[in-house]
């Protein structure tokens, strides 16, 4: 289906062609919406409309009066005596809709003006997007990858394959993924809790810091800002390893929800200038900052 945004919506030739009935069915439906949806863009094409009537009205009358121009030219004075004498008195009939000349082009001037200026005001006044919208867009999970056979505890391998399970459906469908969180992030939250408890020195830093992203990634997905950050903030302190930068990453995308934009272009601006995944997304997120 055509876009709103069509630059074609808004020229006066769609706008004729409407009125005239010569759109297909696609771009009549487009215009129908543009008009249910913009009161002033309604009212242009309202002009539009009554400065056709008032042409039709105003050629119909030049017609007439022509005609009785070229049937006077042979007619002597006698006999329009006689035609006028014959002929009964008619009441003047009046036009109600129908506007003088001045008038007409007076509305079609005001039609045009509007067609012309209305995409422009839509886009001026438009909202700018708030950092919670900006980062929104950038909505994407962490996926770990497959572990198999190395020295990761079994329980955090099971742990790990039920986030990746919700993280998956992202993929499949990021709008629905916006909308309803899939339910394996509550389990895998409550299973990386379990493993946090564990002594770190029982459980291995690396896999330490493998939970604190996991954990990270679950409370930042339902909700919890503050708290994803407190577990993102271990991972960055350690220094060099393999969840560095996608611990950076993620803590400025809290920040953002959080409203602390100083903090996260900090990050940004850090992550923008090192080698990862994560150097693209970082510029384009600090250009639309």
């Amino acid at each position: 289906m055509a876009s709103l945004n069509e630059p074609k919506l808004y020229s006066l030739a769609t706008m004729q062609a409407y009125l005239d009935g010569g759109l297909d069915a696609e771009t009549q439906s487009a215009v129908e919406k543009l008009l249910a949806e913009n009161p002033d863009y309604a009212l242009a094409m309202e002009g539009l409309d009554r400065h056709q009537v008032d042409s039709v009205f105003a050629r119909d009358k030049e017609q007439k009066e022509f005609k009785a121009f070229l049937t006077g030219l042979g007619t002597t004075k006698e006999d329009k005596k006689v035609e006028t004498q014959a002929k009964p008195q008619e009441t003047p009939f009046e036009e109600p809709m129908v506007r003088d000349l001045r008038a007409a082009r007076w509305w079609q001037i005001a039609a045009v003006i509007l067609i012309l200026i209305l995409p422009a005001i839509y886009f001026f006044q438009k909202p700018d997007p708030t950092l919670d919208q900006i980062a929104m867009n950038y909505l994407e999970p962490y996926t770990f990858s497959t572990e198999r056979g190395s020295t990761v505890a079994r329980e955090l391998d099971s742990v790990r394959d039920i986030y990746n399970d919700g993280s998956m459906l992202y993929k499949k469908d990021p709008k629905a993924f916006q909308n309803e969180l899939p339910p394996e992030f509550e389990a895998a939250k409550q299973g990386y809790l379990q493993i946090l408890t564990l002594p770190i020195d029982s459980l291995g830093t690396r896999q330490y810091l493998q939970a604190k992203m996991g954990l990270g990634q679950c409370l930042l997905f339902q909700g919890y800002q503050a708290e994803a950050i407190e577990q993102f903030e271990p991972i960055i302190q350690h220094g060099d390893n393999e969840w560095l930068p996608a611990a950076k990453w993620y803590k400025a995308w809290s920040l953002l929800l959080l409203q602390r934009e100083e903090e996260a272009k900090t990050i940004l601006v850090d992550l923008s200038r090192q080698k990862s995944d994560y150097r693209a997304k970082a510029q384009s997120l600090l250009d639309e900052l």
